[in-house]
């Protein structure tokens, strides 16, 4: 689904937490990722995601926040890192660890790089709005190629119900009419089920 999140209220009101943070030098990652967290958060609503923090997947790891669509397959991860570590270096560690990479921003309140299909696509300058907003329209509108085959798969059954259902009736129908035990134990079954 596409997003715009240019002039979106929530850029306004993460600018002004760090503002408020940086007033009282507060720099370190569990401070300051509340900034990101309340973005990412209010932003996810608006395309029908949920943001859910320290989510331990599969594979063990647990990103800083996870985001999971309506049908809950995860769309985006998130990690955030304190304004005093190297980022680079960070990142480097998480890949080692075996995180993920489909869609995942790494941030430390001034930078951030995303990463989509296992490879970094973006890099913003987290004080330049332009590069903020540029950096959560690309997370955002994000569809791997498996999201978008299951939900064609998802649509294609969706306007094959009806078909398949006629068919299921027509078939039983059919069997009631010229099989006797078929009709019994159809009818057995109807009554357990009633």
């Amino acid at each position: 689904m596409p997003i715009n999140v240019s002039h979106h209220k929530a850029i306004d009101a993460y600018y002004a937490a760090l503002a408020t943070y940086r007033s009282q030098d507060v720099t370190h990652e569990q401070a300051t990722r509340l900034a990101f967290t309340t973005l990412l958060d209010t932003l996810s609503k608006t395309v029908g995601w949920t943001l859910v923090l320290e989510q331990t997947l599969a594979n063990r790891k647990r990103p800083d926040g996870t985001l999971y669509d309506d049908v809950k397959f995860p769309r985006g991860y998130w990690e955030a890192k304190d304004t005093q570590d190297d980022l680079d270096a960070e990142i480097q560690a998480k890949i080692r660890r075996g995180y993920p990479l489909t869609n995942t921003i790494f941030e430390d309140t001034r930078r951030a790089v995303l990463y989509q299909n296992n490879r970094a696509v973006f890099e913003a300058d987290l004080t330049q709005r332009g590069q903020l907003t540029n950096l959560l329209n690309l997370f955002f509108s994000y569809t791997g190629e498996k999201i978008e085959e299951f939900h064609a798969a998802v649509a294609e059954f969706r306007e094959r119900i009806p078909e398949l259902a006629r068919s299921v009736e027509q078939t039983i129908e059919t069997e009631r009419a010229r099989n006797q035990r078929f009709s019994l134990a159809f009818d057995a079954f109807h009554q357990i089920c009633a």
